[in-house]
């Protein structure tokens, strides 16, 4: 599970990449979310429909709030 706090509504971004910074899981684009914590489902899979192997990923959030603010997250994941 992956779990994010927002501070006000947000419009949000979050994808998996693999270390070289390609995509692997795009799991929420410019979903509307509000403010609180969050919790998102990553299946494991890639948007091409397998699985993924194990390894070390990075997932990048984005939230664009109403006033046009924007920030950016990375934190990496351990897949055994």
């Amino acid at each position: 599970m992956i779990y994010l706090s927002l501070s006000a509504p947000a419009a949000v971004d979050v994808a998996i990449l693999n270390l070289a910074g390609r995509p692997v899981r795009a799991l929420v684009a410019n979903k509307p979310l509000e403010a609180g914590t969050q919790t998102l489902l990553w299946d494991r899979h890639s948007d091409a429909g397998p699985a993924t192997p194990a390894g070390l990923y990075l997932i990048r959030v984005t939230a664009r709030g109403m006033d046009g603010v924007q920030s950016s997250a990375l934190a990496t994941v351990v897949l055994r």
